[in-house]
């Protein structure tokens, strides 16, 4: 399938504007205190001019999905947040990993490539933002997230009656908007990815 399915003819949607890309220099940690701990998974630091976003509010550490491994084995931030278009799918291991952990953290993940999301999904992540998107998105998400997650449910939205229009499969997940009418879906059973209308 395409990297970016239609919706049937008659039925478009819009996307977002696509927002400056500005490479930023290495992000480190800021000063210790009783903000969240983010882990901002990045290995082309593409998405890196977002991080001064989030650090307002949070207590950032970038690093690539190689360190990240090691890194959560010591450390247990709120969330993670992380870029799954590079690295191999080394991204999706560490989303598995933060997943295992007890507790666990809270997962985001940001990708531009919609069919990669089942694999994201399987791994446990709990919430998905596509790319491209204006940088307030991405402080939004975070926090409704982490206000969801207190209740330990995620953005993503099982729809347990759900048809999957490709293999019939009863029981499919929701996991990102594209406009107010439409909604993303994925089935795991045959890692499928189309638009259809929201159930609200």
């Amino acid at each position: 399938m395409s990297a970016h399915p239609q919706p049937s003819a008659g039925q478009g949607f819009s996307q977002m504007p696509d927002p400056a890309r500005v490479v930023l220099p290495s992000v480190t940690s800021a000063p210790p205190g009783p903000r969240p701990d983010v882990l901002f998974i990045d290995d082309e630091r593409i998405i890196a001019s977002l991080v001064p976003t989030l650090r307002d509010r949070f207590t950032v550490t970038v690093m690539s999905a190689v360190t990240a491994g090691h890194f959560l084995q010591h450390t247990r931030p709120a969330l993670v947040i992380m870029d799954i278009d590079a690295g191999n799918g080394a991204a999706v291991e560490v989303c598995r990993q933060a997943k295992s952990l007890n507790p666990s953290p809270a997962v985001l993940v940001i990708t531009a490539a919609p069919e990669k999301v089942p694999d994201a999904l399987a791994a446990g992540c709990d919430s998905v933002l596509l790319k491209p998107f204006p940088p307030n998105l991405l402080h939004q998400r975070v926090g409704r997230l982490l206000r969801a997650y207190i209740s330990g449910m995620g953005t993503n939205r099982p729809r347990p009656d759900t048809r999957c229009p490709y293999c019939n499969h009863v029981g499919v997940t929701s996991f990102e908007f594209a406009t107010l009418r439409w909604d993303w879906y994925a089935c795991l059973h045959c890692r499928q990815v189309w638009l259809a209308n929201c159930q609200g």
